[in-house]
């Protein structure tokens, strides 16, 4: 799962600079394309979730709650009902707002349960991506980027995210091996128990 999943967010960030690459066109022209990235992304995270992590590591809901925001973000652009230019970066702003303010909440609630590249890499994507999102709202009244370009922006910033949370995952045979260390220290922790007795 772990590679699946830095394989999936590389295609997010190889989309984001496809959006990049043609920045003089409407968001309708590359909306089919930004939507099959965000749905393809959310689908592996969600996968990610249930089959890679969902067993071994409860907390994090967070993963699950954001995979079913581009899961979503991604159906309503495929379906049109974001075309509008005007629209783009108003909800594009708010998903990455959004999924900022999962990983600095994140960051702060696990401080210590997390291993140094985890924290960073978080406590890192959040600020930006939260601070991005405000920037998006306000887009218009400053540098006024076109919508391809804050579409691209938003893909390579989602993919990275995935990219970094594919890295900290941790290989199966660890996690069954962590599960195997602590079934055995519950098994000798109740002989003692029964010892004592």
């Amino acid at each position: 799962m772990r590679i699946i999943s830095i394989l999936t967010g590389v295609l997010a960030m190889l989309v984001g600079a496809l959006c990049f690459a043609n920045s003089g066109l409407l968001f309708m022209n590359i909306a089919f394309l930004v939507g099959m990235g965000l749905l393809v992304t959310g689908a592996v995270s969600l996968f990610s979730y249930l089959f890679g992590i969902g067993e071994t590591r409860k907390e994090a809901s967070w993963f699950l709650s954001e995979s079913i925001l581009v899961i979503v973000l991604s159906v309503l652009i495929l379906i049109n009902q974001i075309s509008s230019d005007t629209a783009v970066p108003y909800v594009f702003g708010m998903q990455l707002v959004t999924s900022g303010i999962l990983r600095l909440v994140l960051v702060v609630t696990r401080k210590g349960e997390m291993d140094g590249f985890e924290y960073k890499s978080n406590r890192a994507t959040g600020a930006v991506g939260m601070l991005l999102g405000i920037y998006f709202f306000m887009n218009s009244s400053l540098l006024n980027l076109n919508v391809a370009v804050l579409s691209g922006i938003a893909m390579a910033l989602h993919g990275l995210n995935i990219v970094f949370f594919g890295i900290a995952m941790p290989p199966k045979e660890r996690l069954r091996l962590k599960d195997d260390i602590e079934d055995e220290d519950d098994i000798d922790d109740d002989d003692e128990e029964d010892d004592e007795a």
